[in-house]
């Protein structure tokens, strides 16, 4: 296994830890070649060749500042954390760029985090409307909030003088022929594939061929998740040619795919996977909306469980669960009977799951040697 940071998953966060017991290696792969990768190791900077007889890219999509460049060190990304950091809480005008699921969360988080940022954030969406993959009353209500926030929005534009985050002052040249001026600016928006060490030449000279990644740089798969071209290689999440999202529901259910051809060569095809997000959240302690049609459940059960009787199931059971989950000793904590599955209390819920690592519970995930560890794998 190669990880990018000497470290387990980040605290609190949905996945369960690794133990990094087994041949783990710590750096950024630079390289490959049939059976090696080249891996510029973290604490030296040499270079080491890991051999493999099996190979699985799961090195996700670069995202500059809002996630840790690949090989950067722990001093460079504090220091990198800190900068924006200063930037974003001066008082200061800050532009980001993206009305997506993170643009919308980033901004919120900003305002949330940050009084007088109020009226100093402006949020720049390519289209007519945030969070255009999920139905139009869920983008004008993130809309609404923000606005509510001191936010304040450009939309059917884009950033055309800067295509990466940068500290400030700054002056931004829009696709309109407008200018906007700041001191941060934020491109909180995906951009391709970590995969180009797939096809750089290892320390012997050898490379894998080029038609391992399609013109987007992501590695062309079967059904099965195997590359079309070198058997030898599997990819899931941002890294393939699947049209699904990266979203948790669906890196599960290929992790599991990958791991179970592994053990017996094209036994498991990879199923459809969701389309959208189950919800949205903006600032992690202000909102949150639960998405009742993206739920994966007959749309009757999301509309009677999670529209009609609030969320969840208010009505139904009284919902005690809900208050183990969140502290206080309040049925009603996530909801109301007849109410939206949206607002405060839905955060609380969502931020209790995160640190009782619920979903890598749910999912079989646990750190090896532990009570529980691959149940999920023997029951599937």
């Amino acid at each position: 296994m190669v990880l990018t940071k000497q470290i387990s998953f980040v605290e609190n966060t949905t996945f369960a830890e690794i133990d990094g017991a087994d041949a783990t290696v710590y750096g950024t792969a630079v390289g490959c070649s049939d059976g090696s990768v080249a891996v510029k190791l973290l604490d030296s900077g040499k270079t080491q060749q890991v051999p493999f007889d099996t190979l699985v890219c799961a090195t996700g999509f670069g995202y500059p500042v809002i996630l840790e460049t690949p090989g950067q060190t722990k001093e460079e990304r504090v220091q990198e954390i800190e900068q924006y950091a200063n930037a974003l809480s001066s008082g200061n005008d800050v532009v980001i760029a993206g009305g997506g699921t993170v643009g919308v969360e980033l901004a919120g988080d900003l305002l949330e985090k940050y009084p007088n940022a109020k009226g100093k954030v402006t949020l720049i969406c390519s289209s007519k409307r945030l969070v255009m993959d999920q139905p139009p009353y869920y983008g004008e209500k993130c809309k609404q909030v923000l606005e509510d926030m001191g936010c304040k929005f450009v939309f059917s534009d884009r950033v055309i003088s800067h295509t990466e985050s940068e500290v400030g002052p700054l002056t931004l040249d829009l696709e309109s022929g407008k200018s906007l001026s700041c001191h941060a600016y934020v491109a909180a928006y995906a951009r391709s594939p970590n995969t180009d060490f797939l096809t750089k030449k290892s320390a012997n000279g050898a490379s894998l061929q080029s038609s391992v990644l399609n013109a987007q740089g992501k590695v062309e798969v079967n059904e099965y998740l195997q590359s079309t071209t070198y058997d030898k290689l599997y990819a899931l999440g941002a890294t393939n040619t699947l049209t699904e999202p990266s979203l948790f529901r669906n890196i599960d259910g290929q992790a599991k795919t990958v791991a179970k051809n592994i053990i017996s060569a094209k036994s498991t095809k990879q199923g459809p996977g969701v389309d959208h997000a189950m919800y949205q959240i903006v600032g992690h302690e202000t909102f949150a909306t639960m998405i009742p049609e993206n739920l994966p459940i007959p749309s009757f059960c999301s509309t009677l469980c999670c529209v009609w009787c609030g969320f969840p199931f208010n009505m139904l059971c009284p919902c005690f669960c809900a208050a183990t989950l969140c502290g206080p000793c309040d049925p009603m904590v996530c909801g109301y009977c007849c109410d939206k599955p949206e607002g405060e209390g839905l955060t609380k819920v969502l931020k209790a799951t995160r640190e009782g690592k619920v979903m890598a519970g749910l999912a079989g995930y646990y750190v090896k040697g532990k009570p529980g560890f691959g149940e999920e794998m023997e029951r599937s």
